[in-house]
């Protein structure tokens, strides 16, 4: 059976405000989330530059798919434009994340043709997020048939060996191709490190993904892992999970908001002289007792815990961006 095709919505250039509102509640509600980012002369610089260094590079016999490493001015350029292009669909999609320093690693993946079936194994990227560019499609993410029954959790233990109750099974019929609505898009997908940092689009899940390709075509590939830099995110991502794992359970029986009235009374300065943990904390209270704002969802005193946590990083590696 072949598989279902899915064609992602586009981010384009030109998309109004609603437009990535609506983006953004589409992300938020997919198990698989993927989004295509169009750019027809950065697309046009991948297949060129792709197959070029394709040609210099002679196939393995019987290799499935392989990757090669790429240097040189051109390519440093490239990936160069590749990380802002990653940085803008970023920005547009969660403008309150504060500018970060990215690594990027870009690499060469070829699909040799005359093999069908997985090609390379379902994972979760260990990134902020992936940009790709690929010369046919082949890429398949995780929509199974029952998608409510599924979670993040759920997602986690696929392929992993568990002590506890067994996994969801994945079947074949789970996957789906991703089919780009034109040769000028780039695939945009959340990685593991997304849901510690950008805090205003949450996600179910991020995005389990593997490559199938087959008959006679071979597929060439540009994936782009962006992450943000050293010990920086390590931080970042310490102090995001932290004000992430908040139970809202008995939310409903507060009586009353506790935290706001007293920030009122002692100032919001005080939180100048909390250390990170402490402003976890507190964001934690905050988010369990404070009346959240309509628009962000956040309530005054989280919002001033959030602030200076990520003062307290950006502080954290002055000298290193």
């Amino acid at each position: 059976m072949a598989p279902r095709k899915l064609t992602p919505p586009v981010l384009g250039a030109d998309a109004s405000q609603k437009a990535v509102a609506a983006l953004r509640k589409h992300l938020s509600a997919q198990l698989s989330p993927v989004l295509c980012v169009e750019d027809a002369a950065l697309a046009a610089r991948c297949r060129a530059m792709a197959s070029r260094e394709s040609a210099l590079h002679a196939s393995q016999p019987d290799a499935r798919q392989e990757a090669f490493p790429l240097d040189g001015p051109d390519w440093s350029q490239l990936r160069e434009d590749l990380t802002a292009l990653a940085e803008r669909t970023l920005r547009r999609l969660a403008p309150d994340v504060p500018r970060l320093p990215l690594d990027a690693r870009l690499c060469l993946r070829r699909y040799p043709p005359g093999h069908t079936g997985q090609r390379l194994g379902a994972h979760v990227d260990d990134t902020l997020c992936t940009l790709l560019w690929a010369s046919t499609p082949g890429l398949e993410i995780l929509a199974p048939q029952d998608d409510a029954a599924w979670n993040g959790a759920d997602v986690a233990k696929v392929g992993l060996p568990t002590m506890g109750p067994p996994p969801k099974v994945v079947q074949e019929d789970d996957w789906a191709t991703v089919t780009p609505p034109s040769a000028d898009c780039f695939l945009f997908t959340p990685g593991n490190g997304w849901s510690g940092i950008v805090t205003s689009v949450p996600l179910r899940s991020p995005t389990l993904h593997r490559v199938a390709v087959g008959g006679d075509v071979e597929r060439l590939s540009l994936p782009l892992l962006v992450s943000v830099r050293g010990d920086y995110g390590s931080a970042l991502n310490s102090v995001g999970e932290a004000l992430r794992q908040i139970s809202l359970d008995g939310a409903a029986k507060a009586a009353e908001d506790r935290l706001s009235p007293l920030t009122e009374v002692l100032g919001v300065e005080l939180l100048q002289h909390l250390d990170a943990e402490s402003l976890c904390r507190l964001n934690m209270c905050a988010r369990f007792f404070g009346e959240e704002h309509a628009t962000t969802r956040r309530s005054r005193c989280e919002d001033a815990a959030r602030e200076r946590a990520l003062d307290l990083m950006q502080g954290h590696v002055t000298g290193l961006c």
